[in-house]
């Protein structure tokens, strides 16, 4: 499903290498931050995401989703 029939982006929290964003998950109305990985798919985004997959279940149980973006890797969790 495309990211933003999925996602509503509505203010930026930060942004560097990682922009994140406050949002909202259209589906359930639930409150999420959205981390964009702007510099794409890099040994350091790789990285990070590979140990959020990896990350024991009590903070796995904080993400809605992994995935990609037009080249754009991202991550959503609760907010």
């Amino acid at each position: 499903m495309d990211f933003y029939k999925k996602y509503e982006l509505l203010e930026i929290l930060r942004g560097d290498r990682v922009r994140v964003f406050s949002g909202r998950q259209i589906a359930t109305g639930r409150m999420v931050q959205v981390h964009l990985f702007t510099a794409g798919k890099t040994p350091e985004s790789e990285g990070l995401i590979g140990r959020a997959r990896q990350a024991p279940a009590e903070y796995r149980s904080a993400i809605v989703d992994i995935g990609d973006h037009e080249g754009t890797p991202y991550v959503v969790t609760l907010l």
